[in-house]
C-alpha cells in the first residue's frame, strides 16, 4: 500500500472529500453518542486526525489482534464496532443494527454476498434461514466455504456479549493475535445468538486494503 499511501496510515486515505476514518466516525455518529477509536502508536496521523473530530483514542500498544483491540476500549454495555480503513457507500446498515440491539438480541453482524473468487478474503458466516449463525469460517476456499456472506466490518454486541470479548482480551495468554472470529465462535458455542443482517441492496463496503482495491472504491462517486 506504499505506493498508494505515501507513507501516511490507509485509513486516512481519501474518498471523495473525505478519508476513510471521517467517513467511519460520521457513520457512528449518526447512532452513538460516545466514540472510541483504538489505535496504535505506530499510527500517530490516525491518532492525530481521530482527535481532531473530536473522538475519543486509546492504543493497543501490542498488536494483538482484533479483539484484543477491542477490549482495549474497555466498553461496557451494548457496544457497535466498526473498523476504520472499511467505509460504506451508500445506506449504513449500523442504524438498524444498534436498534435490534436494544431489542435484546445478543450480537449482529453485517454481510455482503461475494463472488466465490473473493470468499478467500473475507471471513464468511454460516447462517441459516431465520438469519441466525452457526459458525464463522475465516478465509475459506470456495470449496469448503459454507455459503457466499461475507463479513462487511461492522458489528453490534450487547452487554453481555461484550464482555464476554473484553475477558478474552484480558485473559489473552498466548502469543499469537486473539482475532474476532475465534471469540465470537466461541461465543456461539456458550450460547450467544448472532444474527446476520444483510447491507441494503445499493450499499457496498469500500475496503481500502489492497491498491486494486481502493482503485475500485474510487469509481463508486463519492459525495
Amino acid at each position: 500500500m506504499l505506493s498508494v499511501t505515501g507513507g501516511k496510515s490507509k485509513e486516512l486515505l481519501p474518498l471523495g472529500h473525505m478519508t476513510v476514518l471521517e467517513r467511519v466516525i460520521e457513520e457512528a455518529k449518526t447512532v452513538a453518542d460516545r466514540v472510541i477509536v483504538v489505535s496504535s502508536p505506530q499510527k500517530p496521523d490516525v491518532r492525530s486526525a481521530a482527535l481532531s473530530l473530536g473522538v475519543e483514542v486509546v492504543d493497543q500498544t501490542q498488536m494483538r489482534g482484533l479483539a484484543h483491540a477491542i477490549g482495549c476500549a474497555e466498553v461496557e454495555g451494548d457496544m457497535l464496532v466498526m473498523l476504520g480503513d472499511c467505509a460504506i457507500h451508500g445506506a449504513s446498515p449500523i442504524a438498524r443494527m444498534a436498534t435490534l440491539i436494544e431489542k435484546a438480541i445478543d450480537g449482529l453482524i453485517a454481510v455482503e454476498v461475494v463472488e466465490e473468487s473473493k470468499l478467500g478474503q473475507y471471513g464468511i458466516v454460516d447462517v441459516n434461514d431465520w438469519g441466525v449463525i452457526s459458525r464463522i469460517v475465516e478465509k475459506p476456499t470456495p470449496s469448503t466455504a459454507p455459503s457466499r456472506y461475507a463479513i462487511c466490518a461492522r458489528y453490534a454486541f450487547s452487554g453481555p456479549v461484550t464482555a464476554f470479548i473484553n475477558d478474552a482480551a484480558v485473559n489473552w495468554q498466548d502469543s499469537r493475535e486473539l482475532g474476532l472470529t475465534e471469540v465470537l465462535n466461541a461465543a456461539i458455542t456458550a450460547g450467544f445468538e448472532i444474527k446476520a443482517v444483510p447491507l441494503p441492496p445499493e450499499s457496498r463496503r469500500a475496503d481500502v486494503g489492497t491498491p486494486e482495491e481502493y482503485a475500485t472504491c474510487l469509481q463508486w462517486g463519492w459525495s
